[in-house]
């Protein structure tokens, strides 16, 4: 047993004397809802000065315009809307970590004594700290979260006067420097690595303890932009984490939002002991969505995760979860490898059966609901961390190495024609891909015309609905529940009858208002990203290249500005092809 992510914090009069008196609160009113996301973001060029737009896609030539910084600043929050087949893997408990590799750690869990040592190590014993990174990294992590949880003024008080408020900033960087240490040190050795830092915004009260969460959360806010602050220009994510009740979680996005509204934002709750799924203050996870989306801050967050929580209720919160964001929007969870959270801390509470095999054994399941986040918190220690990346890269060897063939008009050079979603999901999967002449190239069963598609265990088939639902298998975006398998191949159905009808509306626009009110229906209905959504998406884009959405559709706008920006579809209006000859 040692610590979960967490400290205390004396919560009204000690955040106001530590912070200061709380600024005005910068407020952010929702965007209009019937304009597409680009569109909305160049109506905000305040907070969004420094970045590129792309316009909104209507013309036929689908022209993208890129940004291809390699600057840290570039790793903005779209680079993170891309729900990958393989899971995106964040590392385990650092506290613990650093316990094992000698930080003294002691007192209750969820105290703030308990982790003085381990903020304090990032200046006082900086190599043991990178060394903690390092074996997350060495066992597969592709996310280190800094250590900086307990690097609250509080906590700082208790340092005997060696540290004292003006010192929290200092203590905020070195932790982020630690990590980025730590990341050059492993891409010395593994040159194609493309692991990620994550900026921890942590509770500013006692872990748990969502009843300290002051109602008035304008103290807290300005906590929290001191922290993302100082973490912004050194890392690539920016993450609340273990976020006890709904309005502790809205005060630390607000704060990211307002120092970094372009870069990756990740939001992350602690569960209830049971197995309701609720959090800590037995809010629901449908409320926590609820109240980002009521305030205008949801369309800046990638992420929405559980974490320091039972595995037990991150198995229950998961699925409630997913059904309420949007595809786009991943979802995940780094879970406890103890009993309890609810202990004095003054013996061993790990959870001796969850053994590395048995906790991946559970995080496949979370990954099968289409979670593609997933680590681990406090109890989670590199072992654990290295069955996941085992069993994951094995899983993308058996599914997206490839190589595909496609088969086209030209081999797909000239246009994209129909293997638009083809080439999209494709794309998002990273999978090893070629395209060839189908008049000149195919050799296979009969097909009446392209496109056709042959795959690694030589299954050669034709039919644009066949193709995307045999690729959602091949390459892990098939649902795993019956009913909204059910629902993603209708989707896909659907997708191909708009597409053959788009030629109609002009003559017949009631039929485009037919099958708009039916789209708005369809993507209103809550499921992880799947094939379906590629092939609607691409009927979508074929629509747009004719005639604008409706604006009385707004659930489609916005819906397809988000499909926009996964990297699939990103990556296929790179290219710069029409749509057709």
């Amino acid at each position: 047993l040692i610590l979960s992510r967490s400290q205390s914090f004396s919560v009204s009069s000690q955040l106001e004397n530590s912070c200061g008196k709380p600024e005005q609160t910068q407020t952010f009113s929702r965007r209009p809802v019937n304009v597409d996301r680009p569109t909305r973001r160049l109506l905000d060029s305040r907070e969004r000065l420094e970045r590129k737009l792309f316009p909104k896609v209507i013309e036929i030539t689908m022209t993208l315009s890129t940004n291809n910084s390699t600057e840290l600043a570039a790793s903005s929050k779209a680079d993170i809307l891309n729900a990958s087949t393989v899971p995106e893997i964040i590392d385990g408990g650092m506290g613990h970590m650093l316990r094992r590799l000698g930080v003294d750690i002691s007192g209750p869990i969820g105290s703030q004594r308990r982790f003085l040592g381990v903020v304090l190590a990032n200046t006082e014993q900086p190599e043991i700290v990178v060394a903690a990174h390092m074996a997350f990294l060495n066992a597969g992590a592709q996310v280190i979260i800094t250590n900086n949880y307990a690097a609250v003024p509080n906590t700082l008080a208790l340092s005997d006067g060696k540290y004292k408020d003006e010192d929290l900033e200092t203590l905020v960087v070195a932790s982020a420097l630690r990590a980025r240490e730590a990341l050059e040190q492993h891409g010395t050795s593994n040159p194609g690595s493309k692991a990620r830092v994550a900026g921890s915004l942590p509770p500013l009260t006692e872990s748990y303890r969502h009843e300290q969460v002051p109602q008035d959360t304008t103290t807290l806010e300005v906590c929290y932009r001191r922290i993302a602050t100082a973490l912004n220009p050194h890392v690539d994510i920016l993450l609340a984490e273990t976020m006890s009740c709904v309005r502790e979680s809205v005060a630390a996005v607000k704060a990211m939002v307002a120092v970094a509204p372009e870069k990756t934002i990740w939001v992350s709750y602690t569960l209830d002991e049971g197995t309701n799924g609720t959090l800590r203050s037995g809010e629901t996870v449908e409320d926590a969505v609820a109240a980002l989306q009521n305030d205008g801050l949801l369309e800046y967050v990638s992420a929405v995760l559980v974490n320091c929580s039972q595995v037990d209720s991150v198995s229950a919160a998961l699925p409630r979860l997913r059904a309420v964001v949007l595809p786009s929007i991943q979802t995940g969870a780094y879970a406890n490898g103890f009993v309890t959270a609810l202990s004095d801390g003054s013996g061993s509470d790990y959870a001796v059966d969850l053994t590395p095999a048995v906790y991946a054994d559970i995080v496949e399941g979370w990954i099968a609901g289409g979670n593609a986040l997933v680590g681990g918190c406090c109890g989670i220690f590199p072992e654990h961390i290295a069955e996941l990346s085992a069993r994951f890269a094995k899983k993308k060897t058996e599914t997206s190495d490839g190589p595909f063939t496609v088969y086209y008009w030209g081999a797909g050079e000239g246009f994209h024609g129909r293997i638009l979603g083809v080439r999209a999901i494709l794309e998002h999967a990273s999978a090893n891909y070629t395209v060839l002449n189908s008049a000149t190239d195919y050799e296979g069963p009969p097909t009446f015309a392209p496109p056709m598609i042959k795959t690694p265990s030589g299954v050669c088939i034709s039919q644009s609905t066949a193709i995307m639902s045999l690729l959602g298998k091949e390459l892990g975006l098939m649902p795993e529940d019956p009913t909204i398998a059910a629902r993603a191949l209708q989707m896909s159905c659907d997708a191909a009858d708009f597409m053959s009808d788009i030629s109609n509306f002009v003559s017949k626009p009631e039929r485009l208002t037919k099958w708009m009110r039916h789209v708005e229906g369809l993507i209103a209905e809550a499921a992880p990203l799947h094939y379906g959504h590629f092939q609607m998406w691409q009927t979508l884009m074929f629509l747009t290249a004719k005639t604008p959405i409706p604006e009385d559709f707004p659930k489609t706008l916005s819906w397809k500005a988000e499909m926009n920006e996964l990297k699939g579809c990103k990556a296929v209006m790179a290219m710069n092809k029409p749509l057709m000859p």
